[in-house]
């Protein structure tokens, strides 16, 4: 056996091995169209209680293919809307792009946080809410917006998003509380390590002892 031919049968050989890779999937993720995260559950808010008999809403997300390459990726922030359904909110979603970066969460709520800046996104106070909010209780804020402070993620995947003191204007109502709490949840939920999520002030928690945040 010649030495071309030696060369054509091992080529030959790893294009099989290829394809059989192919097929199993192992180079699908950088090239799949559309794929759609399991559905994602839903914590209500203790100040928030559905009607009776309430199904949880259905919520997916489509999983954007991406390269480790791109400068940006897409992702889904999730608003939320009060409504005459059993549950008593609806969830509207909206693709956005963002930094492709390992902080990909972070990026993803200061991203949130951008469009709930002008259109109250997931009932998120907007900035003439907090200007007017700042006026009428003789508060002096340091940002016109809120502002992402900080958002770390443990092992046990629970994700502490601390958010300037601004976003105290949403000015109260157990709605308008359990809103920003499942737009909040929801949009971080859609990556699978994130599966708990506390919402924080500055430096203080929702979940401390004697913690009054959020309140309605």
């Amino acid at each position: 056996m010649n030495f071309r031919k030696l060369v054509f049968i091992f080529v030959v050989i790893f294009l099989i091995l290829l394809a059989i890779l192919w097929f199993k999937g192992y180079f699908k993720a950088s090239s799949q169209t559309k794929s759609l995260i399991p559905l994602v559950s839903i914590t209500p808010y203790p100040t928030w209680k559905p009607k009776p008999g309430a199904q949880k809403p259905t919520i997916t997300f489509e999983q954007f293919p991406f390269k480790a390459t791109d400068k940006t990726r897409k992702v889904q922030i999730v608003g939320c809307q009060v409504d005459n359904s059993a549950w008593g909110m609806s969830y509207p979603q909206k693709t956005v792009e963002v930094p492709n970066v390992a902080a990909i969460a972070t990026e993803t709520m200061k991203a949130f946080l951008t469009e709930a800046a002008n259109s109250g996104w997931g009932s998120f106070p907007t900035k003439q809410e907090i200007k007017l909010y700042a006026q009428q209780n003789n508060k002096k804020y340091i940002n016109e917006q809120v502002i992402l402070k900080n958002l770390t993620v443990d092992k046990l995947g629970n994700a502490r998003v601390y958010f300037s003191q601004e976003v105290e204007a949403y000015g109260g109502g157990a709605a308008r509380v359990a809103c920003i709490h499942d737009a909040t949840e929801l949009t971080l939920k859609q990556f699978p390590s994130i599966k708990n999520v506390i919402l924080c002030i500055e430096d203080v928690c929702s979940d401390q002892k004697g913690s009054s945040l959020f309140q309605p």
